[in-house]
């Protein structure tokens, strides 16, 4: 599967990187200095932070009684799906579930759920440093305001967006207030 690759070097090099490129299968693309650095942050988004989240699913699949090895298993036909409809019909209309549909209901049953693994709002700590991070039910309702932006370009309905706005951040103020992040 070809990647993009970043390559640089003088104008007769770009021409001859642009040339391998395509020969790979590739599409070169010229990233202006002063933007590579966004290109990068754009890699880490695909790839690392992909992997960061199917790790979070791993997580909730453990609390909910599963081993490690037969969680990830069972997720990468979900994430290769997701991929496979993500090249086909591009990131909006890729997307699916409650917050794509404005289940509020479900995203608060959700909520709940991650609330029952961890207090709401309470940091965890990284196993190997000791290092803080937000719960898992944080990141939820994080993420899922990010895709509650994808569902209302995709043509989800106002009122079903604003509900499901309200499931994503209900308690969240209170949770803060108490000093809880």
């Amino acid at each position: 599967m070809p990647s993009v690759p970043s390559i640089r070097c003088s104008r007769f090099r770009s021409r001859l990187g642009e040339r391998l490129a395509r020969d790979v299968g590739a599409s070169p693309f010229r990233v202006p200095d002063d933007r590579k650095a966004l290109y990068h942050a754009a890699a880490v988004f695909a790839s690392n932070y992909v992997v960061a989240s199917i790790d979070e699913a791993v997580q909730v699949l453990e609390a909910a009684g599963w081993r490690r090895a037969e969680a990830a298993k069972a997720l990468i036909p979900l994430v290769e799906g997701v991929v496979a409809n993500v090249r086909r019909r591009g990131t909006v209309r890729a997307l699916t579930g409650p917050i794509r549909r404005g289940d509020a209901e479900t995203v608060g049953r959700h909520i709940a759920a991650l609330n029952r693994i961890g207090p709401s709002g309470a940091p965890r700590h990284l196993p190997t440093s000791g290092e803080e991070l937000p719960s898992i039910e944080v990141v939820y309702r994080m993420l899922g305001l990010v895709a509650l932006e994808i569902a209302k370009e995709a043509g989800l309905d106002p009122a079903a967006a604003g509900r499901t706005k309200r499931a994503l951040t209900r308690d969240v103020a209170a949770t803060r207030r108490r000093g809880r992040r």
